[in-house]
């Protein structure tokens, strides 16, 4: 009874984060999207599996961890329990949560306290606090993103590092292990490959200098020996399992694909920052001006370790794009250990340590609960300023007539011919559309990006498009023209728009923003393909040598 009353502050804890998801996931409407819905359909779509096709579900995994870009191995957990009750959205969350963020919490907390040498549970509660309560995880967690699960692997490997003396002999049970580990975060999310390549290079020099004090030539060939094997069982793995994604990746230049999601350096560290939460940026230097006064070897060692990883990761990360909230995580998790080193030296300065801790978890949950569920405090510029980045439960007054739009299309439609939706924002696209369908309604997919995209023009085969006024996208109009410019032509019954007539009603789905079906009444003639490919090459003159614009 006694242990249980030890642990009952973290247990509390994790319980009310669980009750804040619950009530967060009521208050959404079932408009999820791109990357809010990828792996919550992939798990409802493995479950669906699991009850026909067994082996198919089976092969789809295994298909997509050797190809794909996204595969389907974070869902598999989820899958499990997706249709345990009538809310699959709420069941989804819950399992992400459980199976996910509760395990990086812990390994956090038990880093944490294997670095810092604390024994005492009572002192680990702030650091707990600071990462269950950091809303650049738990925030990515409520929006759908399993991604923290990776970080999982990625502590496994440090804890490793931090129990196991490389440098003392060869060990190949363990150093397989360690490459295990590795691989694991890269098969769980493609993009840790940034904080993988920044471990390979730094774990070695961690693990050597924190279980050695000065060098010795038959310990560091013993430590690069370890680290060797540990490189290959990871090769080893991804050549085993995939390789057709690494063929994939050695022929892609993901830096000229996602240049449209790059940003300038200044915007993507305020983004960063923002989603850590400015809250904590006093603390997190604090963690770094006390770096310089620790007195203890081996904690300074890893403070620098994870300085180092919070950087090398970042300069790597920002080459290719600008991270968007789910790739922030590694970055979070290297910033949270340095804030709550900067805080657990705050509380020794203090006489009242105790009550300033209390206080700091008041404070931390109500940052929060505020990010989640309060619009006012940033409408406040003072506070706008310390505030977390708001993160909302998805939801629009306008539901019902989504609602309305996809039964039409649905009953009205669908029987006669295939539809597209030419519009790429959270106002409409096509993912938004199939998930309020509970993927009764198979919708064409359409080009988004222009340069990750090039060569999909399935929008100009259907025989009805949706075309929303103004026109919608999520980035600026210059890395979108194929949305742009077949929905202007339709809008404006010009070029091959010509071809198509406005059908049944339009729908408002914003003050302002209509929504209207175009019908295909006839096929384009080869002048006007000629015409409106020769529009596209005048944005992308190699797009004709490659033959990438419109074919019949």
């Amino acid at each position: 009874m006694k242990r249980v009353s030890y642990y009952f502050p973290f247990i509390m804890v994790l319980f009310i984060i669980s009750l804040i998801s619950v009530f967060y996931v009521h208050f959404e409407d079932n408009i999820y999207y791109w990357d809010y819905l990828n792996y919550y359909a992939k798990a409802f779509q493995l479950n669906t599996l699991y009850h026909s096709h067994p082996l198919k579900a089976l092969g789809k995994i295994f298909s997509s961890i050797w190809k794909s870009d996204y595969n389907y191995f974070p869902a598999i957990i989820p899958s499990l329990f997706i249709m345990s009750i009538g809310n699959h959205r709420q069941i989804y969350i819950q399992s992400i949560i459980f199976i996910y963020y509760v395990p990086f919490c812990v390994f956090f907390t038990y880093i944490f306290s294997r670095t810092f040498n604390i024994s005492k549970l009572n002192k680990l509660l702030i650091p707990f606090i600071v990462v269950a309560t950091n809303s650049a995880i738990i925030g990515v967690v409520l929006r759908g993103f399993p991604d923290v699960g990776g970080m999982v692997f990625i502590e496994c490997a440090i804890i490793l590092a931090l129990s196991v003396d490389y440098s003392k002999r060869v060990n190949i049970k363990k150093s397989v292990l360690l490459g295990l580990c590795l691989w694991g975060a890269f098969l769980f999310r493609r993009w840790y490959a940034y904080t993988i390549v920044s471990l390979y290079i730094s774990l070695p020099i961690f693990n050597y200098f924190y279980f050695n004090t000065r060098s010795n030539y038959k310990n560091i060939i013993n430590e690069c020996k370890n680290i060797f094997i540990s490189g290959f069982s990871s090769v080893f793995m991804l050549l085993v399992f995939q390789f057709g994604l690494l063929k994939k990746i050695f022929r892609t230049n993901y830096s000229i694909i996602y240049s449209a999601y790059q940003k300038p350096l200044y915007e993507s560290i305020y983004n960063v920052l923002m989603e850590f939460g400015f809250y904590l940026l006093p603390f997190l230097f604090l963690g770094f001006i006390f770096i310089w006064c620790e007195k203890n070897r081996n904690i300074k060692l890893y403070l620098y370790f994870c300085t180092f990883n919070l950087m090398f990761s970042i300069f790597l990360f920002f080459r290719t794009q600008s991270p968007d909230m789910q790739h922030i995580i590694p970055f979070s998790f290297w910033m949270m250990m340095i804030a709550a080193y900067g805080l657990l030296r705050l509380f020794h300065n203090f006489q009242r340590g105790q009550i300033l801790q209390v206080t700091l978890c008041a404070f931390f949950s109500t940052m929060l609960i505020i990010s989640l569920f309060f619009n006012w405090p940033y409408r406040i510029p003072v506070l706008r300023g310390v505030l977390p980045m708001k993160l909302a439960p998805l939801h629009i007054d306008s539901y019902k007539v989504y609602k309305n739009l996809v039964d039409d299309l649905y009953y009205n439609y669908k029987p006669y011919g295939t539809i597209a939706i030419l519009s790429s924002s959270p106002v409409l696209n096509t993912s938004m559309i199939e998930n309020i369908s509970d993927y009764h309604l198979h919708i064409d997919d359409i080009a988004h990006v222009d340069l990750r995209d090039s060569g999909n023009w399935f929008a100009l085969n259907a025989k009805y498009v949706v075309v929303v006024s103004p026109i919608q996208t999520h980035l600026p109009i210059a890395y979108q023209h194929m949305v742009t410019l077949p929905a202007y032509e339709i809008l404006n019954h010009v070029g091959v728009g010509e071809n198509y007539k406005k059908t049944g009603k339009c729908y408002e789905l914003r003050l302002n923003v209509n929504a209207c079906i175009y019908e295909k009444i006839a096929q384009f003639s080869q002048n006007e393909i000629s015409d409106f490919n020769q529009k596209i090459y005048h944005y992308y003159p190699d797009w004709e040598k490659r033959h990438l614009g419109y074919t019949k």
